[in-house]
This record gives C-alpha cells, structure tokens and sequence, in this order.
C-alpha cells in the first residue's frame, strides 16, 4: 500500500480507451526513475515514462531510488508501456494499486517532470503542477541547497559541458511551460 501522505492519481478516470497494460513483478530497483520487471519472456529494463530522477551519483539520488522503492519492490506492478528506447528498455507508465507511481514520484519531490515528454504524456499537464507543488515545500530534491538542485538531464551532460546547472528552485509553472518550448494542450 503506498504511503498515506501521498495523494493518489487514478489513471482510468483520465484514459478514453484502455491503455495496453502489462502485469508484471518488480525485480529490481536500479534508480530513481528505472526498474527491472520480469516478462514471461525474460526479465527487461523499464524507463519510468514523464519523470526524470537524479543519477545515482548526484544529490538526492540514492534518496530517489529509496523513494520508488518504498512505493514499487517486490510489488507486481501495471505497466502501460508508451514506446522503446535505442537502450532496449522499455518506457511505460507504471501503477500500483490505481496509483500513477510516476506522479507519486514528482509530488514527493524525488523527481523532476521530464519537460520533454510532457505533452505525449496523458496527464503529463499536471505533473508541472506536482512539480511545483514540491518545490514550494521544499519537499525532497526540493530541500537539497540551490547548489545542489540540479536537473538530472544537465548531471549526465555535466562531463561534456562547462557551462553552469540552471537552479530549477524557483521555477513557476509558466517557465516549465517556456522549457517544453510551447504551451501544451488544455
């Protein structure tokens, strides 16, 4: 059962037609944002779809993976698989119990909306909104010092670039929406 804090997100009230959906057993937790499932076919890697958690080597990172661990190990879970990655890994929606874990994710504040992806997304609108709402409580990643706060896609660009972290802190819903490079759909 998932922490009573967290407010669950129902994934069938918002879907029009069924979702493909996988039942499958958590093997693995391997970060913040990817887990290891068991497939009748053999186990495979998936990429949590629409958040993006720090790496197991920045600030908070272990902490994100403890996180996804409190709410998925050893659970079966329900994939709603979204697409293949060039790394053979697959990237789904993942739920437990009725319960979106990936919004659950970025409202603890142990993970960042993938700004990317947010408009593919079916209820990917709200998860600025969850995003927002952890940084003004300071919740998870979100109570790290700003020096500290920095989005995991500019971490695994970090070796390749010396130009300084964006400090995500003070970020309001509005300049989510200027990342993604366009307003989303209503």
């Amino acid at each position: 059962m998932l922490p009573a804090m967290l407010a669950l997100v129902s994934l069938r009230a918002s879907a029009a037609a069924p979702p493909l959906v996988l039942v499958r057993h958590v093997m693995n937790i391997v970060d913040g944002d990817t887990i290891d499932v068991q497939l009748q076919s053999g186990p495979i890697r998936v990429r949590i779809w629409g958040i993006d958690a720090p790496e197991h080597d920045q600030p908070y990172g272990a902490k994100a993976k403890e996180q996804l661990a409190k709410l998925i190990d050893g659970r079966d879970v329900e994939l709603e698989p979204a697409k293949q990655t060039s790394y053979d890994r697959m990237v789904a929606r993942v739920v437990v119990n009725g319960a979106d874990v990936d919004a659950e994710m970025v409202k603890s504040g142990a993970a960042m909306a993938e700004r990317r992806y947010l408009r593919q997304l079916p209820g990917g609108k709200s998860y600025r909104t969850f995003e927002q709402s952890a940084r003004s409580a300071k919740s998870g990643m979100w109570s790290l010092p700003a020096d500290q706060r920095i989005a995991p896609w500019q971490w695994r660009h970090k070796k390749s670039r010396t130009t300084p972290f964006a400090d995500y802190g003070n970020a309001t819903i509005a300049s989510c929406v200027s990342d993604v490079g366009k307003p989303l759909a209503p």
